[in-house]
């Protein structure tokens, strides 16, 4: 064999093959199999592979012979010879490769030579639970955890009968002859009674254990292992296996306050420092900032709901966060939500602090006031230019921008401005392509009417920030539907 001409792709082929094959069948016996061993075998397949005719030759003119050995080594050596045929039906099945008698015979002796301790007296275990994947998935886990596959797993949907359950059982213990005790742990309701289906079967020794878990299935795989006896082992698990609890009562959540803008992370911490400054002492309230689209994701929210009771959402757009009210920027500045908010911290507050805090927050989040912190640029002119371009956004459009919505739309405007000033304009705007199509018409009213701001700064307002105030003015429902009317 170790004469051929070696081709090292075909050579390294048969070695995974048998290496796979190995791990597979070899470990669930508790046998081994040397790497000597195995590059012996994989030898033979290649050795077969490359020089057929002369195996067939030879396999043809001693058939009696092999026969005569592998009946003898049948009887002689039963666990040997099952393993050994096991795999090779998976070779043959997985990879089409010919596991011929010659092959066999000398892989039966090596396992031999390999394991001169293999025994026919054997105890393992079966796994049967409800479900169309249960008790593979607790075979699985105890096998990993054992490093050997002590379990084999049935798994029983709930429209499979008991009887094809007892049948399966039947047909692994025929292919199992050298069995001397089988260790059944089953989960609940009628494969609790499948103990009388089964002890008919007298060649081997049966114990069942109900109600299983992958702790239990651990438990009973270390005894085996252990080759402690079958009704010692059912002994020891059923008394320690114990159902333990532990009580973990629900924490108060804490309270919240969330802050937010669609114009970003950054102003929308700005908008939070101008409400955390108004506060004249600390309280237990969180003050939490997010970007609007980042808040607008499912599993933010959850978490957000979660791990807090959010007492209000303030920002410039609302993220419709469930089962929470949303206070917005214009509401703040023009005191219209102020009660509410009274009502919230009055609960943390004495009067006394409460008038502070409302006056503080009066002062803080006066428009000129808030624009100035959320921007680089000269409050004053800004707001200026910004109303007399909104203003002539409304003659353009033929519609009314209600007042309410014009505060926060100013707090907007002012912070593209600045992202255009500063050159980080925002690029990105979802179905472009399609806004650019549809609302051609707002397009070019939002340049023209912006043309003077345009101007002023030294900017250009990309198509995509358009769309952002589309959205603002769109997304909040926040057109009029009265007709413009020049006063």
């Amino acid at each position: 064999m170790f004469k051929l001409p070696k081709f090292e792709n075909t050579i390294n082929q048969y070695s995974a093959m048998i290496k796979n094959v190995a791990e597979m069948t070899l470990s669930r016996y508790r046998v081994s199999l040397s790497s000597n061993a195995q590059q012996l075998l994989t030898y033979s397949l290649y050795c077969q592979s490359i020089e057929s005719k002369i195996f067939n030759e030879f396999l043809k003119e001693n058939q009696d012979y092999i026969e005569q050995i592998l009946e003898m080594l049948r009887r002689a050596e039963e666990l040997a010879y099952s393993i050994v045929d096991e795999a090779g039906l998976l070779l043959e099945k997985t990879y089409s490769v010919d596991f011929n008698a010659l092959v066999k015979m000398i892989s039966i002796l090596n396992l031999k030579y390999d394991n001169l301790n293999v025994q026919n007296e054997y105890s393992t275990g079966i796994l049967i639970c409800h479900g169309y994947s249960t008790a593979s998935s607790i075979a699985s886990a105890a096998n990993t955890l054992l490093g050997e596959q002590v379990f084999t797993a049935f798994d029983m949907p709930l429209d499979v009968q008991i009887d094809e359950i007892v049948y399966k059982i039947q047909s692994y213990l025929d292919e199992k002859r050298y069995l001397d005790d089988l260790i059944v742990l089953v989960d609940m309701g009628s494969l609790e009674q499948i103990g009388n289906r089964i002890k008919k079967f007298n060649d081997v020794n049966i114990g069942i254990l109900n109600n299983t878990t992958t702790a239990m299935a651990l438990e009973v795989g270390q005894c085996i292992l252990q080759k402690m006896d079958t009704e010692e082992i059912l002994s020891k698990v059923s008394q320690e296996i114990v159902c333990h609890y532990d009580y973990f009562p629900k924490k108060a959540k804490e309270k919240a306050i969330v802050f937010t803008s669609e114009s970003g992370m950054s102003i929308a911490e700005k908008i939070k420092k101008l409400f955390t400054d108004s506060i004249p002492k600390t309280i237990p309230i969180q003050l939490l900032s997010y970007d609007y689209y980042h808040i607008l994701q499912e599993d933010i929210q959850e978490d957000l709901i979660n791990n807090y009771d959010v007492l209000f959402v303030a920002g410039t757009m609302d993220p419709k966060l469930d089962g929470v009210q949303f206070i917005s920027l214009s509401e703040i500045i023009d005191l219209s939500s102020i009660n509410k908010i009274e009502d919230i911290f009055g609960l943390y507050m004495s009067e006394e602090e409460i008038k502070r805090f409302t006056d503080d927050l009066i002062k803080n989040f006066s428009l000129t006031n808030v624009i100035e912190s959320v921007t680089i640029l000269n409050p004053k002119p800004l707001l200026n230019i910004v109303e007399k371009s909104i203003h002539k956004l409304e003659r353009e459009q033929q519609r009314l921008i209600r007042p309410r919505i014009l505060i926060g739309l100013y707090v907007h405007v002012c912070c593209f401005v600045e992202r255009m000033v500063k050159h980080e304009p925002i690029k990105s705007y979802p179905n472009l392509i399609e806004f650019e199509k549809e609302q051609s018409d707002f397009i070019e009213n939002v340049l023209n009417s912006f043309d003077e701001l345009q101007s002023h700064y030294s900017i250009e307002i990309p198509t995509s920030e358009i769309g952002y105030i589309y959205d603002y003015i769109n997304m909040l429902n926040v057109e009029d539907k009265n007709t413009y009317v020049d006063e």
